[in-house]
């Protein structure tokens, strides 16, 4: 983790993507989220600069994609608390097979523009 946290550290945002499983992000990505901790300090203060951004990126095959929003509001709020100054989500409803993504257009602009967001 050591080498991941160089590069959060030295990073001006991070993608944090996963796809849901059992109504949430990867055991994989879970890990690493949990692995976060050592960037608080006692008190509850951040060892990261402030500002630094978040995204949260989620593919699902269930097409509402609000259907699993609280549970990645309350994940983006978990890495504000850990010290990122704001996070975004965005949510792939329908995504199967790697065409299910490609042909929803309004979503591929919404990528773009949360990327732009990112290294703003």
């Amino acid at each position: 983790m050591q080498v991941i946290f160089d590069e959060i550290t030295n990073a001006d945002g991070i993608v944090f993507a996963t796809p849901v499983y059992m109504w949430q992000m990867s055991a994989q990505l879970k890990t690493a989220v949990d692995r976060l901790l050592p960037f608080l300090r006692p008190g509850y203060t951040s060892s990261l600069e402030p500002g630094k951004r978040a995204l949260l990126v989620v593919t699902q095959a269930r097409p509402d994609t609000f259907f699993f929003r609280h549970y990645f509001e309350h994940v983006g709020n978990n890495l504000l608390f850990l010290g990122f100054g704001s996070y975004r989500i965005l949510i792939a409803g329908g995504t199967r097979q790697p065409e299910d993504l490609t042909n929803q257009t309004e979503l591929l602009i919404e990528a773009r523009q949360m990327g732009q967001w990112l290294i703003e």
